[in-house]
Parts: C-alpha cells; structure tokens; sequence
C-alpha cells in the first residue's frame, strides 16, 4: 500500500499572546505532505515517490513522527519554564508554536540510505513527510521577541546578520538551519564567525552568556530545530532589515 498525497495548501495558523492580544495570525505558505500508511524505510518511500523525493536544497524534507510529538510538547512546557522570567515575551511565543514531532533526516538520498541502513530510519503509519519552501530570508530572534528579518546573501558570516538587527554585542550565537541542524557559533572566532545560515534559517545570540542562559539557548534551539523554515510564519511583530543599513530597525 503506498501513501496517501495531501494536496498542497496554505495553512493559517493562529497564534496568540506574543504580547497580549496584540499578536494575531500566523501563516504557514504552501507545503506538500504525504502521509505514511504502512510501515516502511525511508529508502524505500523515497524510491516509490521520486518526483517528490528529488533532493532540493530550497525545500527540505521534514519527516514528522506521531510518536514524538508528547515528547516535544513536554520540551515545549520546560522551555517555557525557563523562559518565563528573564524573557516573557519569548516564553508566550513559544507556548503558542505548533507542536510538529520533526525528526531531522541524516540524508534525503534513497540509495545512500539504502548502502547505510544504520541512517535509515523507519517510517511509521500515520507519519507525515512535508516539503516547505525555505524563502529567500534569515529570521533573527530577538530576546524581545521581535523578528528581525532579513534577505539571504549566499557566503555571509551570521554576525553579519545579527549586526544588521542591531545585536553588536553578542559573544555567542545559534544558527538553526532549515534541515534541523544546529550550530553553536562563538563571535570573534575566526572560524565560528563564518559560519553561514542557509535561506530559512534561525538565527538566536542573546545578550547574557552565563552557563544558565547557555543551557536555556541550547534549549531554544533544540525546540526550534522542529520547526518549519523561519520563513514559513509571517508574524505581524516583524521588522525587515538589510544587510547594508547603517541603522538597525526599530522595535517601537
């Protein structure tokens, strides 16, 4: 039995309380999903769907897992127990953020899971394999819970992009890719401050690196690893920036 195509469409997603009842809708753009009807490996789902399965670096393939979603949703209450306090604008967003169950996939490449099986996963009926379109932006999080968000330029360093969002003094940062993976950056270090986010990437360098808010950042970033592309939700506390300005954005 082979899966089941939902058709492609626009999910609206409400989200609530950023900051009271001014924060309204939040809109997930055009995705393609399948749902897993039997049991089955990866390699084998990818060689039955090729046209689906065609690797593309603009829109990674998210393999969410019914199995995990009770997990997150317990890593979504910590987090918002750590956040709580010293950043209560960050702690309401991430209550209202969707609960996805996403496991990062090692490789999308249906022969080369096939010749590794130990990185070929099973999928499981009711599982779900979604496509999102990563944009053409890096969203910046910002300890107020504003999202500074701005046009990917290939090569460049996320400093440049925490810069431009006016975040000068940063001594450490995190960049979430859009295929899950997670990269713990240190600012001044000639090799860290070159790492490059992808387009549909999160970027998040708070001000304070004390061993605690280390801990709660590593959180933060574990729990929006399961996310969609940053620039699949479209937040009405946005601002857009450049590379370029001299002046970052203002958040009045």
């Amino acid at each position: 039995m082979k899966s089941i195509p939902m058709c492609s469409r626009t999910l609206r997603a409400v989200v609530c309380c950023l900051f009271g009842p001014l924060l309204a809708t939040a809109i997930a753009h055009a995705q393609t999903s399948f749902t897993i009807t039997e049991r089955q490996r990866l390699s084998g789902w990818l060689e039955s769907h090729r046209e689906f399965a065609a690797v593309d670096i603009d829109q990674p393939l998210h393999w969410q897992v019914n199995r995990l979603r009770d997990s997150q949703a317990l890593q979504r209450e910590q987090l918002v127990k750590l956040l709580r306090d010293d950043l209560p604008s960050l702690s309401s967003f991430v209550r209202q953020v969707t609960i996805t169950g996403r496991e990062p996939l090692t490789s999308t490449d249906g022969r080369w899971l096939q010749v590794n099986p130990a990185k070929d996963p099973w999928l499981s009926a009711g599982d779900q394999l979604t496509r999102y379109s990563t944009g053409n932006e890096v969203t910046v999080l910002l300890s107020s819970g504003h999202f500074c968000v701005i046009p990917h330029k290939p090569g460049t360093a996320w400093t440049a992009y925490a810069n431009a969002c006016g975040l000068s003094r940063q001594s450490r940062g995190w960049i979430i890719q859009p295929d899950g993976s997670i990269k713990e950056a240190v600012a001044h270090s000639l090799i860290d401050e070159m790492v490059a986010p992808s387009p549909g990437a999160w970027i998040w360098s708070p001000e304070s690196d004390t061993n605690r808010d280390i801990a709660t950042s590593r959180a933060l970033a574990a729990f929006l690893a399961t996310q969609p592309p940053s620039s699949q939700l479209d937040y009405p506390w946005r601002r857009i920036a450049t590379l370029d300005d001299s002046r970052p954005p203002t958040w009045d």
